[in-house]
């Protein structure tokens, strides 16, 4: 193994922040409505999603290619073998036994073993859950999957809300329609910079620390179904998006400014709010708008 695909893997392992959730047969119970008026601009906001009509609502969550660092009491596969499978030398599992669990680190063999079916990013698991509670707060229901479950007659019968960045989905890429942001592996496109605006928002920071960007974006599929995309550039990004988009108090304002650009005088149906996160530690701690448009000549 080369030394910058040895360096590539460890990264991967590094940044490989995931929570393991069994999504197939999960649901999310019909909430009541609390009658609560600070929610009602959420049935401008949400459109049909969650609703009862004849399309059902999955919250879908993005499924990243995960790297776990096993330990193993045989040699395993060679090099080039099993793609899915990929040995550890000695001197680089010398390195990683330092943070491994003790278990690993005790096996006298260490592979990667590439997974990109039984997880998703904490951040994805997060919004889910903030979702859930504003859609019971608004009495709407929707089933909760993940994206490697989605294909093309799940999208034409059924509303989607997307959780995490999209290129993380070859589906949910191939899927979404042009629109002025785009969301990119490290940054988010502006087509058309306003004045004050940039025409791109690459993440930064070191360790813990830094600055992301996510997209609110609701949009609709050629067959008239909505699709809801809450996506930051990290996953501690998308939990940011989430908190913000399920916050009544936060979004509130966003609200009234894309009525206000509305120029048909009733609410868009397809629009796109660029927000700023500030993370700490992993953890979004603050969540600014600073762009929005309204798409598709609504």
């Amino acid at each position: 193994m080369t030394a910058p695909v040895a360096l590539a893997l460890c990264i991967g392992v590094v940044l490989a922040l995931v929570a393991g959730w069994w999504l197939r047969g999960l649901y999310l119970e019909r909430g009541f409505s609390q009658g609560d008026p600070s929610y009602a601009f959420y049935g401008d906001l949400l459109g049909p999603i969650g609703a009862k009509s004849t399309y059902e609502t999955e919250i879908v969550l993005t499924n990243p290619h995960v790297l776990l660092y096993l330990g193993l009491n045989n040699a395993g596969p060679s090099l080039g073998e099993n793609p899915r499978d990929v040995p550890v030398p000695p001197a680089m599992a010398a390195v990683l036994n330092q943070t491994a669990n003790d278990n690993q680190a005790n096996f006298p063999f260490h592979h990667f073993f590439v997974d990109s079916s039984n997880y998703t990013g904490l951040g994805e698991a997060t919004a889910a859950f903030g979702l859930a509670r504003l859609l019971q707060a608004t009495g709407r229901s929707a089933h909760l999957t993940g994206a490697r479950f989605l294909n093309w007659d799940a999208a034409r019968q059924e509303q989607l809300v997307i959780l995490g960045a999209p290129h993380e989905s070859a589906f949910v890429q191939s899927t979404l329609s042009a629109a002025n942001f785009t969301i990119g592996y490290d940054s988010i496109h502006n087509a058309h910079p306003l004045p004050g605006e940039q025409a791109d928002y690459a993440k930064s920071g070191h360790g813990g620390a830094g600055e992301d960007y996510g997209l609110i974006w609701m949009t609709k599929s050629p067959s008239g179904a909505r699709t809801l995309v809450l996506a930051g550039l990290s996953s501690a990004g998308t939990a940011g998006v989430g908190d913000f988009f399920s916050d009544p108090e936060k979004m509130r304002p966003v609200y009234k400014q894309l009525r206000a650009l509305s120029k048909t005088g009733a609410f868009p149906e397809s629009w796109q709010v660029l927000l700023r996160i500030e993370v700490r530690e992993f953890v979004p701690v603050k969540v600014s708008p600073i762009a929005m448009r309204i798409t598709q000549g609504s």
